[in-house]
């Protein structure tokens, strides 16, 4: 987000050279871009994380991430079937709170996560991680192209509507650093530059 006046946010939409084709039309790389920036400024998160230049800054203070990607998987379980990789609710805490000192220990202030169901309640891991003083960089799943299209805009919005209800959820945690709209969205074997070109 880029700050406008006193408290106030916009998404930042800046083209770069070449990114469009000749005939003036976004790249495919350029549109999964301005799809993960289509969200209305009430969306932004607080004013306690702002980017300034190239710098990030948490409650005013220059932040340097120190990350773990972090995606624990429970013996006998896989993130081929429910709860699909998301082991961060209630039921798997075992896990997260044996993992979280060693993580903070190692010298790690950032997480990140992959798994992350819309529907699950993650209060409990956000707490914490907030306990641990560590931050979080949550995944907004969207899978391959299968199970998220993009190949309309109907299907586009959806997926922004469905983004900015999770980023309405957890906005005013205090361990959410930011969000990752998706993973490798880029990459030819998940299908979303194939439905958008």
């Amino acid at each position: 987000c880029v700050t406008r006046g006193r408290g106030s946010c916009a998404p930042r939409r800046h083209v770069a050279r070449g990114a469009a084709n000749p005939d003036g039309i976004p790249s495919i790389k350029m549109r999964l871009a301005l799809l993960a920036l289509a969200l209305p400024a009430a969306l932004c998160a607080s004013s306690r994380v702002r980017v300034h230049g190239r710098q990030l800054l948490v409650d005013g203070r220059p932040f340097e991430v120190r990350g773990v990607c972090y995606s624990p998987v429970p013996i006998n379980e896989s993130v081929y079937f429910a709860p699909y990789g998301d082991y961060f609710t209630a039921e798997y805490s075992f896990i997260w709170r044996r993992d979280l000192p060693h993580i903070k220990a190692m010298g790690a202030n950032t997480v990140r996560v992959y798994g992350w169901s819309e529907d699950a309640d993650h209060s409990e891991f956000l707490d914490a991680l907030s306990l641990h003083g560590l931050y979080l960089m949550a995944t907004f799943y969207m899978g391959e192209a299968t199970e998220t299209p993009v190949s309309t805009q109907s299907q586009r919005d959806a997926i922004v509507n469905r983004f900015s209800d999770q980023v309405k959820k957890y906005k005013s945690h205090p361990s959410l650093l930011f969000w990752s709209f998706g993973n490798e969205l880029n990459g030819v074997w998940n299908g979303f530059l194939t439905q958008l070109g």
